[in-house]
């Protein structure tokens, strides 16, 4: 599992601190790069501090989402 993060987070995208479920894991960031904004419908919340001009952060309690920044 971390070498797939690792692999991952080469292309500007993660989960960090989930993992319990790969597939789970994928169809998230999956989610968080086709329709950011739906993340707030299934709980999540935008990570004001972590977000920056680069990429976004979504927390849902110990699941963090790292997704590249719309253009």
């Amino acid at each position: 599992m971390f070498r797939i993060l690792r692999g991952m987070s080469a292309f500007g995208r993660r989960v960090l601190g989930h993992g319990q479920c790969a597939s789970r894991d994928a169809e998230l960031l999956r989610l968080a790069e086709l329709s950011p904004h739906l993340l707030a419908d299934i709980g999540f919340r935008k990570d004001e501090h972590g977000t920056n001009d680069a990429h976004q952060v979504w927390r849902k309690g110990h699941i963090v989402l790292e997704v590249p920044a719309p253009e």
